[in-house]
């Protein structure tokens, strides 16, 4: 039984004194007539010698204290069934706060029990609380994965779902995303606008029209920071940042956020981050403009929305892109054939995308087991599992992806498998992942340096965790000069 558990029991030697007493009582008054009378004992003729009076005196001493006695001990029973009968058999939210309240003012032992249950409703209901925050944040990933999964039919659902949490994560107060030249006339096409209702699509052309026609013309990143007389418009105004979707120099189309909740300028790592986002968008409009990639379409989607999703943790942003970089690294030191190296590729770029409806401020404290917010943050694995899983054609992924958190000695989640059930891409990603959480800041440590980071990982090979191959090959890869730890998988799509 827990030290809470046990503060919230009554005390059982003040719930028995009452009682006790009472039947003290019950039990001294025979001892007290009996005592009485052999006082009255005439030893010579052998009589008790008492006067009517006293016998009537006596007699009604005896039945008075007997029926208190017998009114108290009955009135704390009654309270007492009629306190269990209240809370026995109901719900949480059906018991009666006032009475609660009542019985707690009680003196002695029935009101040591109230607050015993008034302590342990509290707690049950901060419980509940702690429980109802838990259901939310699982029903928001769940409510984003519908989304996401649900894409599969209607790519333009998941763009504009990458342009919600690119917005969420930079907390821009408008954007945009355009298609352009589908039919061959060299027009934009509005596919998503955030807000939505605010402005229609032909309001939406008309503030960014400027901006869009220099977009075919210099097909590059422009930003546009916040002067205090800009007023483009009341959606899209400074600070504006619009990236192209270039694909062999050629403009598919762009992407737009404007305005910040935070009345400042986008940062140099957002605007950076943001281009990434654009990049990946280009690959999926590229896929999507060409037939028989219906799969790889989405699935490039999918990394854009990865990204964007990153976006709104600081500690996360950029992180899949460099454990793909890390685990393709060791990869290639471990000369791992071409189809491995990609289905390790695009596993690392998705592995954290079931993160996405999770709340901010959750994943910056839920770092341990012990955090409340651990079984939302730690169901990640399965979620990225589902969204995957529509895409027939990737389903290499779906085992390192649901796996990528779990030990050789099985003290991992979500499945707590063990070596014989853990594929080498997976141990290679899960390696990738751990490596880049080191040398990344966290909201609790800061950052470890490169070598002291391979110690402790080849601490965790020893101790049976990781594999130590896999290790190795990190280590010697992530010592490598710069220049050949930059990966650049050209394989074809």
């Amino acid at each position: 039984m827990t030290e809470k558990a046990k503060r919230l029991l009554p005390k059982p030697s003040f719930l028995l004194m009452r009682f006790r007493l009472h039947a003290l009582v019950l039990s001294l008054v025979p001892i007290l007539v009996l005592t009485y009378l052999v006082t009255r004992l005439d030893w010579e003729g052998q009589h008790i010698i008492v006067t009517r009076i006293q016998m009537l005196t006596l007699t009604a001493c005896v039945v008075i204290a007997a029926l208190l006695s017998f009114i108290r001990i009955h009135t704390l029973l009654a309270k007492f069934v009629k306190l269990t009968r209240k809370i026995r058999g109901t719900q949480l939210d059906e018991i009666d706060d006032k009475a609660l309240v009542e019985w707690v003012t009680e003196p002695g032992e029935i009101g040591e029990l109230a607050r015993s249950v008034s302590e342990a409703y509290s707690a049950l209901c901060e419980t509940q609380k702690q429980l109802e925050k838990a259901h939310g944040a699982v029903n928001n990933p769940l409510s984003s994965v519908s989304k996401a999964i649900n894409f599969c039919t209607n790519f333009e659902t998941l763009t504009s779902l990458t342009l919600e949490k690119v917005m969420d994560g930079v907390q821009a107060k408008g954007g945009a995303i355009f298609s352009y030249g589908e039919q061959g006339d060299g027009q934009f096409r509005l596919i998503s606008s955030v807000p939505q209702g605010v402005l229609e699509d032909r309001e939406v052309h008309s503030s960014l029209d400027s901006y869009l026609k220099w977009m075919v013309k210099e097909q590059r990143l422009l930003v546009l920071p916040a002067l205090e007389q800009s007023q483009v418009s009341r959606v899209f105004s400074p600070p504006l940042v619009f990236a192209p979707f270039l694909a062999g120099g050629k403009l598919l189309g762009a992407i737009c956020i404007s305005g910040n909740h935070a009345e400042r300028n986008f940062s140099e790592e957002e605007i950076r981050l943001f281009s990434k986002v654009s990049v990946q968008l280009a690959a999926a409009f590229q896929s999507f403009q060409t037939a028989g990639k219906h799969d790889r379409t989405f699935f490039e989607a999918l990394c854009a929305l990865a990204m964007a999703t990153e976006l709104r943790v600081p500690h996360l942003r950029g992180h899949s892109e460099r454990v793909a970089n890390y685990a393709v690294g060791v990869a290639r030191q471990l000369c791992l054939d071409e189809r491995t190296t990609r289905v390790i590729w695009d596993a690392s770029r998705l592995h954290d995308i079931g993160k996405m409806g999770i709340d901010p401020a959750t994943l910056e404290k839920a770092n341990s087991r012990e955090s409340g917010d651990w079984d939302v943050v730690s169901q990640h694995p399965r979620i990225a599992e589902q969204m995957i899983r529509p895409l027939g054609t990737v389903n290499d992924v779906l085992d390192p992806v649901r796996h990528h958190h779990e030990f050789l000695d099985g003290s991992g989640f979500p499945d707590g498998i063990k070596a014989g059930a853990i594929s080498q891409p997976t141990r290679i990603l899960t390696v990738a992942n751990i490596y880049d959480g080191l040398t990344t800041d966290r909201p609790d440590r800061s950052a470890m340096i490169g070598k002291d980071a391979v110690k402790l990982m080849r601490q965790m090979a020893k101790a049976g965790k990781v594999d130590a191959q896999v290790v190795e090959a990190l280590a010697k890869n992530v010592s490598a000069p710069a220049e050949q730890n930059q990966v650049r998988l050209k394989l074809a799509n």
